[in-house]
C-alpha cells in the first residue's frame, strides 16, 4: 500500500477539517517539495457552482479526491506526504503565510527493540 492509498480512506475526515477551518489555499507537499497550491472551495462555493447550467455537482470530498489523484499521477511513490491548509499573509509585514498541517502520511517506523520488530526478525 502506497501513501496515496493510505490517505484515500481518510479523505472524508480531511474534507471535514477543510470545511471547519476554511483555509483559502490547500498545499500538498511531497518529499519536502511543495507540488501543489490550490484554491480550496467551500461546500457553499461548490453548490453555487453547480447551479449554472452544464456545471457538474461536486462535493468537497469528491473535489479533494480528484485533486489528490491528479498529484498522485505525477508523484506515484512518495516517501513523505503532507497536506496543509494555508492562509496567505495580507502584507509582507505580517511575515510568512500561516500553514496548518491537516494530514501527514509517512512510512511506519518500528523501534528495533520493540516486540513486533523482534518477532519479525529485524
Amino acid at each position: 500500500m502506497n501513501h496515496w492509498q493510505a490517505l484515500h480512506p481518510h479523505l472524508g475526515t480531511l474534507a471535514g477539517k477543510l470545511d471547519a477551518q476554511r483555509p483559502p489555499l490547500l498545499t500538498v507537499e511531497v518529499d519536502g517539495v511543495v507540488v501543489l497550491v490550490a484554491i480550496c472551495p467551500s461546500r457553499e462555493d461548490l453548490v453555487a457552482h453547480a447551479r449554472f447550467p452544464g456545471m457538474p455537482r461536486v462535493s468537497l470530498e469528491t473535489w479533494l479526491e480528484q485533486t489528490v489523484s491528479r498529484v498522485a499521477q505525477h508523484y506515484p511513490d512518495p516517501t513523505l506526504l503532507l497536506i496543509y491548509g494555508q492562509w496567505p499573509a495580507l502584507c509582507p509585514a505580517e511575515g510568512p503565510p500561516r500553514r496548518e498541517q491537516l494530514a501527514r502520511v509517512r512510512p511506519r517506523t518500528v523501534p528495533v527493540d520493540s516486540p513486533s520488530a523482534v518477532a519479525a526478525g529485524a
